[in-house]
């Protein structure tokens, strides 16, 4: 798979070059929104301190 992450006002260029240029590899490309990342990094954050605090 092939990640691209970009804010979501991005999306729309992200989609021409898919359908265009990289049409071929277009069905491996996820676009992931940059405020997903964020999320997804303080989640795992959260988690590995509740971990820590449970000394496990």
């Amino acid at each position: 798979h092939i990640f691209i992450v970009a804010p979501e006002k991005e999306r729309g260029k992200v989609e021409d070059l898919v359908s265009g240029t990289f049409h071929e590899i277009g069905p491996r490309i996820k676009f992931i929104e940059l405020q997903q990342v964020e999320e997804l990094y303080q989640r795992k954050k959260s988690y590995l301190n509740f971990e820590k605090e449970l000394g496990i």
